[in-house]
């Protein structure tokens, strides 16, 4: 998500042993120009310890589907695959 939304990995470094590190202890820094909403969900995402994270309750995607990043998704219409992609990629076969 947070690629999806800034376009950047949230932790990076110049080798492998250096990401995992980084990912491990380093800080998580969000770019102003996100949501109140979308830094929020992030954040509650990207906890370390997997029992604060958002979803891994009792409640489980029930948690993530109700956070007020989401609060327009019909999520009836998603799983029912009632909503219009914005884009439609074309589809060449070979």
């Amino acid at each position: 998500m947070y690629d999806m939304l800034t376009g950047l990995p949230p932790f990076t470094a110049e080798n492998r042993k250096k990401t995992i590190e980084t990912i491990l202890k380093g800080k998580l820094n969000l770019p102003g120009y996100l949501t109140a909403e979308a830094r929020d969900l992030i954040r509650r995402l990207m906890k370390r310890q997997v029992p604060q994270r958002l979803g891994a309750g009792i409640s489980d995607g029930a948690a993530v589907r109700a956070h007020p990043f989401f609060k327009h998704v019909q999520w009836a219409d998603v799983i029912h695959r009632r909503l219009e992609p914005p884009i439609k990629p074309v589809l060449v076969s070979y």
